[in-house]
């Protein structure tokens, strides 16, 4: 008989088989079953398992049934039913939830002179030796199994199967976990963890917390604290608190304060005070003053007065006057120098306009005089 990949080699006494289906006791091995069933299986007797016993010998063909596996039995094999014709037959799944896959079929080992095996037997399959030591079961299920790591199925023996033979991916090629390795990518977009090979041979996302010294993404918008994992996997975004000297967003409008956080979390406003001689906004309108912060938060208008005779806007439209601050106040009554030209406006060609002393424009500041008997022609400024 032969198999693909895998078989199991199977050890029982002389006693018959129970007549209900009973597990084994618990082995290193798979999980086998001693079975009782209407329909008899026979099969030549394999080559390929020898026992090292000189008073054990295999009992014929195979009798009992044991777990199934991914196995594939291709020697032909036989049955009846309640003593009829032998007929072939192919193996199929066992009616139980322990059932995996497809049938084994195990052979039946007698050993003449011995109530048990003995703890020192050895039996050899198409593997390799076998030994069972410090044990003495009914029926033994010895470990005959392939190296079937790197198919991606779960056999016996292996923590993981990734379906590959290559180390550092979680499942080491002898499929074992590296639990210790880390891994990638880190896919679930939280700051705090990071992917780590776990015990079953796989990328655990959360395999790794970061330190509560490790920053995270800081989300809730406010500036005096910041986002600091917990070091079980939460980003715990109030974890930090910034000092009191710590700048925060200003939304006060205030050129005479600044805000500061106030080492509780919160960003106080006016957590600092501007000193006397920072600006601000000036909103007066006068020239002729300056405003200046006073040192506890206010701003003030009038704080610094412009030394007179300094020019300041001129808004009232005399041309023969000009603005200048006065005591902090913007004159707009300076008189311009007396007889400095201003619009000529009467059409009167014999005169010319000037400021005169009172700061008006006066039409016939400049007067043409003509000799005697001429006189000035005011249409045109020529004495006839």
């Amino acid at each position: 008989m032969s198999v693909a990949r895998s078989f199991l080699a199977v050890v029982t006494l002389l006693a018959g088989l129970a007549p209900a289906l009973t597990h084994a006791a618990d082995t290193t091995a798979l999980k086998c079953y001693r079975a009782k069933d209407a329909l008899e299986v026979r099969g030549p007797t394999p080559d390929w398992l020898t026992l090292n016993e000189d008073n054990c010998r295999i009992g014929g063909g195979f009798r009992l049934v044991c777990v199934p596996s991914t196995e594939i039995v291709t020697q032909p094999i036989e049955g009846r039913t309640q003593a009829g014709d032998w007929s072939p037959i192919t193996p199929t799944v066992l009616p139980t939830e322990e059932v995996l896959a497809q049938d084994r079929i195990c052979y039946k080992i007698r050993c003449v002179g011995h109530t048990s095996p003995s703890s020192d037997t050895e039996f050899t399959d198409v593997f390799g030796p076998r030994k069972l030591k410090r044990y003495r079961p009914y029926l033994v299920c010895g470990p005959a199994e392939a190296s079937l790591c790197g198919d991606g199925h779960l056999d016996f023996g292996e923590q993981c199967d990734d379906g590959n033979h290559v180390n550092g991916d979680c499942c080491d090629s002898t499929c074992h976990a590296e639990t210790a390795h880390s891994c990638g990518p880190d896919t679930d977009g939280n700051d705090c963890t990071a992917p780590r090979c776990g015990t079953d041979g796989t990328c655990h996302q959360d395999g790794f917390f970061q330190p509560t010294s490790a920053t995270c993404g800081d989300t809730d918008g406010n500036d005096c604290t910041s986002a600091r994992c917990d070091g079980a996997g939460s980003c715990v975004q109030d974890a930090f608190l910034e000092p009191t000297s710590f700048p925060c967003t200003d939304i006060d409008g205030n050129d005479c304060t600044a805000a500061r956080c106030d080492g509780a979390g919160n960003c106080n406003q006016t957590g600092f005070l501007q000193p006397v001689t920072a600006p601000c906004g000036d909103i007066d309108g006068n020239d002729c003053t300056s405003a200046r912060c006073n040192g506890a938060g206010v701003c003030i208008q009038s704080a610094v007065i412009a030394p007179n005779d300094t020019p300041c806007t001129d808004i009232d439209g005399n041309v023969c006057t000009h603005a200048e601050c006065e005591s902090g106040v913007c004159d707009q009554t300076v008189h311009m120098p007396v007889g400095t030209l201003c619009p000529d406006i009467d059409g009167d060609a014999c005169n010319r306009a000037g400021c005169d002393e009172t700061g008006t424009c006066a039409q016939d500041f400049f007067v043409r005089n003509c000799i005697t008997p001429e006189v000035c022609n005011p249409a045109n400024g020529v004495c006839e």
